[in-house]
C-alpha cells in the first residue's frame, strides 16, 4: 500500500461553483493544490439560476413539471444532468468525481489506506459511490448500502455505465428537454413535498447501486445557501464533528476489512448518532 502516494489514480474530479463565489473556487483549488491532486475542473452553476427562470424554463418538460414549488432545486438539477451528459460526450474515462464547493478534504490525512486499496475493495456491483455525507440520524463508519432515511448528497464517484443511465433517465434527446419530474414510491420524501426526483439529492444516489464511505466532510464556515438565503443545518455540524472524532480517534479499533465491510455483528459499534 503506497500511503505516501495515497491519491494516485483517482479520477477526474468536477466541482461545482457558482461564478460570484470566487473565495470557494480558491478555497477549493488550494485544497487540491495542498493534496497534489491536478485532474479537476471547475464547472459553473451559473448556467441555469433560479433567478433566471425565465430564461431556461422552456427546456423543461412541462407535462410532467410543476416549477414554481423550487426553481433553485431544478436549477441544480440540471445543471448537474447538463454536465454529466457532456462529460459522456466529450470524454472516455471510466469514472469521474463530483463535488460541490464546500467540501473539506482535510481528512485525507487520516485515510490509513490509498486509492487502488479503495477501488480493489468497493463491491463490484457499484454504479455510485457517495465519498461523504451527512445524515439527521446516524453516520456509518464503514462501507454500506446508501438508505435514503440517512444521508443526502456528497461527493460522489460515478461509473460511466450509470452516468448514461442517469441521462437516459433526465434527458429527452429527441425534443432536448429536461425530465425532471418523476414518480417516486420513497414515503419519506413524498413527505418532504413530493419534489425530491429532481433533487440531486435524490437522482444522483437513488436511481443505482450506491454505496456510502464516510471519507469528506463538509467545511460549516462556508454557508449553505437556498433561494438565495443562507440555510442553518445544524446535522452538518453535527455530522462534521462526528467524522474527525471518529478518524482522529476511533479509526485504529477497528481493520481496515471492518471499514469495507457491512453487516457484520458489531456494525453498531462503528455507527454515529445524530444528536440534534
Amino acid at each position: 500500500m503506497d500511503l505516501e502516494n495515497k491519491l494516485k489514480g483517482i479520477p477526474h474530479i468536477y466541482y461545482f461553483n457558482l461564478d460570484s463565489k470566487i473565495n470557494r473556487k480558491e478555497y477549493m483549488e488550494s485544497q487540491f493544490n495542498r493534496w497534489g491532486i491536478v485532474n479537476y475542473t471547475r464547472i459553473s452553476s451559473s448556467k441555469y439560476l433560479a433567478s433566471k427562470v425565465d430564461e431556461w424554463i422552456h427546456l423543461i418538460d412541462g407535462s410532467i413539471y410543476d416549477w414554481g414549488k423550487n426553481p433553485a432545486v431544478t436549477a441544480n438539477a440540471i445543471n448537474h444532468i447538463e454536465f454529466i451528459k457532456w462529460w459522456l460526450e466529450n470524454t472516455n474515462d471510466p469514472y469521474m468525481i463530483l463535488m460541490e464547493d464546500d467540501y473539506d478534504l482535510s481528512l485525507i490525512e487520516y485515510w490509513h489506506f490509498d486509492w487502488e486499496y479503495l477501488m480493489n475493495n468497493i463491491p463490484y456491483d457499484w454504479d455510485c459511490i457517495q465519498l461523504g455525507y451527512e445524515s439527521h440520524i446516524q453516520i456509518n463508519f464503514f462501507l454500506s448500502p446508501k438508505q435514503a432515511s440517512k444521508s443526502y448528497f456528497g461527493p460522489c464517484m460515478i461509473n460511466r455505465r450509470y452516468a448514461q443511465k442517469l441521462v437516459d433517465l433526465h434527458y429527452d434527446y429527441i425534443n432536448n428537454k429536461f425530465m425532471v419530474k418523476h414518480k417516486i414510491a420513497n414515503m419519506r420524501l413524498l413527505l418532504d413535498g413530493g419534489e425530491n426526483s429532481c433533487s440531486v439529492d435524490y437522482f444522483i444516489c437513488e436511481n443505482g447501486r450506491t454505496y456510502c464511505l464516510p471519507l469528506i466532510t463538509t467545511n460549516n464556515d462556508l454557508p449553505s445557501y437556498e433561494n438565495d438565503k443562507v440555510t442553518i443545518r445544524p446535522h452538518h455540524e453535527v455530522s462534521r464533528e462526528l467524522y474527525y472524532d471518529w478518524w482522529q480517534n476511533d479509526r485504529d479499533k477497528f481493520t481496515l476489512e471492518d471499514f469495507f465491510t457491512y453487516n457484520k455483528a458489531y456494525d453498531y459499534l462503528m455507527t454515529k448518532k445524530i444528536n440534534l
